[in-house]
């Protein structure tokens, strides 16, 4: 099957998944994509098991329910639907008559829809959103159970591309959010210190809920709830730390423990999760460069490197072998991005193969530790190559293809600067937490790019997009020469630091 076919196949399983109402089968999921695209399925059959492979890479749109010895599966959607959670306003926010959401929905709220895309009724009436600029300080404790990508493109998401310059993130620079207005609340209920809102999920898929004002004076004498609560929620995140901690995040960790729990933890909430952190003496968040997430309050966990070392044999086998085997020789290159390097080769003209083996293994001293290795990446690659060329139109790919390579530009400048990180024996995860955020947003940025000029078979750019990928790859390529800058004279002090104390 196709690389593009493969693609879209997975994005017809995604679109069952996110429109699930009810608790499913692999074969019914089998059923709904064989009724809107037949054509999706490769030749070789096995239906079953593709679905399979790909609900993998999909599960945060579900639970797995493997009791009884049934394979079903529950939308999240369904599951989480008249959800409970509480909430508490800072000073901040009852100085401002302001609602942040930050942080506050997770796991409440399926992906794809931004806090400031959720909608909020409160006795029937929408609680209106407003724009507001505030301090990145003032805004990070409404974000802290965010990973750093997350935070970072939390409080980038409403900035202007512009807002990606050096200091864009520093603690008294300015960015716009969108928040909603309590001011029609204030006026109804007057919030004082302590007193909390309940959000009800009406939606989780499109974020949506209802919220009620709760007083503490109508909970004073509830102890024994919020005691019983907290024990159950703590009890049963700590059940999991082992298997999914190091590797997960706080969003989904909590989704588990509500998941595997009893019912009341997520119908009865006595505390908001701020409120447990704080009376919880045996769980803790833990954050650095690339993670966040809840462990032991008494305990390091593995670091991340050596734990996915340790679960090396563990990995899922969606990727595919070329995928693994890019991997394994410490290729900064997935398979999507390989396939961009070739489609550029036939969009340039070319017709080597050998050419485009060179681009992606730019700066290495060496290409293969041994003979078998090269011979497996060669065939596979080959297979790659015949069928991206067999289905190749250079005609359909005139608007794809000058992005393309500007973002492959982009791309390259990036594989050279880690391949001299190599050379010069410094690990990425060495760097400072902000630079090695910004370098991984752009990477992020390139390889979604990349992901979609790849295919052919989606709707033709507009003239608007092809504008705004184009300026967007200007600002990025001159963003990724500063950073490297930066980062050389970061790796400089480093290591005259390690000079000084030597």
């Amino acid at each position: 099957m196709m690389p593009r076919k493969q693609r879209r196949l997975a994005q017809a399983v995604e679109t069952f998944l996110v429109e699930a109402e009810s608790e499913f089968t692999i074969d019914d999921v089998v059923a709904a994509v064989d009724a809107v695209s037949p054509d999706l399925w490769p030749d070789s059959g096995q239906h079953a098991d593709i679905v399979d492979d790909i609900l993998d890479d999909r599960d945060e749109y579900f639970f797995p329910n493997f009791d009884d010895h049934s394979e079903t599966y529950i939308p999240r959607n369904a599951f989480f639907h008249g959800a409970r959670f509480r909430v508490v306003l800072t000073r901040y926010e009852r100085e401002n008559r302001i609602f942040i959401p930050g942080h506050r929905f997770i796991p409440f709220c399926g992906p794809g829809i931004s806090a400031a895309q959720a909608v909020l009724t409160i006795d029937g009436e929408i609680v209106p959103p407003k724009k507001l600029t505030c301090r990145v300080e003032d805004l990070i404790i409404y974000h802290s159970l965010l990973n750093p990508g997350g935070t970072a493109e939390a409080l980038m998401a409403e900035t202007e591309l512009d807002g990606l310059a050096e200091d864009a993130l520093a603690p008294d620079a300015n960015v716009d959010i969108t928040v909603f207005d309590l001011a029609g609340v204030f006026e109804q209920f007057s919030p004082a210190e302590g007193d909390t809102f309940v959000l009800t999920v009406e939606s989780w898929r499109d974020g949506k809920f209802a919220v009620e004002y709760s007083a503490v004076a109508d909970r004073a004498n509830d102890f024994n709830a919020a005691r019983r609560w907290c024990e159950t929620l703590e009890q049963k995140l700590i059940d999991d730390f082992d298997e999914i901690g190091p590797l997960s995040t706080v969003a989904e960790q909590l989704a588990v423990a509500l998941y595997e729990g009893p019912e009341f933890l997520r119908r009865e909430p006595a505390m908001h999760f701020g409120g447990f952190l704080s009376w919880s003496k045996k769980v803790r968040i833990i954050g650095d460069s690339m993670r966040t997430f809840l462990w032991h309050v008494d305990g390091d966990p593995p670091k991340l490197f050596d734990f996915i070392d340790e679960n090396f044999e563990k990995r899922g086998e969606d990727e595919g072998e070329l995928e693994h085997l890019m991997q394994d020789l410490g290729l900064t290159v997935n398979e999507a991005e390989y396939e961009a390097f070739m489609r550029d080769e036939l969009f340039s003209r070319g017709d080597s193969l050998e050419d485009v083996i060179d681009r992606i293994f730019v700066g290495r001293a060496t290409r293969f530790p041994d003979p078998e290795q090269e011979a497996t990446f060669n065939e596979l690659s080959a297979t790659l190559w015949d069928e991206i060329k067999r289905g190749y139109d250079r005609e359909q790919d005139a608007v794809s293809g000058p992005l393309r390579q500007q973002v492959l530009e982009v791309f390259e400048e990036q594989m050279k600067w880690i391949r001299r990180l190599d050379r010069i024996h410094v690990s990425l995860d060495e760097l400072p937490q902000e630079s090695f955020l910004a370098f991984s947003q752009i990477t992020s940025i390139t390889n979604a790019l990349l992901t979609l000029l790849n295919d052919p078979d989606d709707e033709e750019l507009t003239s608007d997009q092809v504008d705004e990928i184009t300026e967007a790859m200007s600002m990025t390529r001159e963003l990724v020469r500063e950073m490297q800058e930066r980062m050389d004279q970061e790796i400089r002090e480093m290591r005259q630091d390690k000079w000084k104390k030597v």
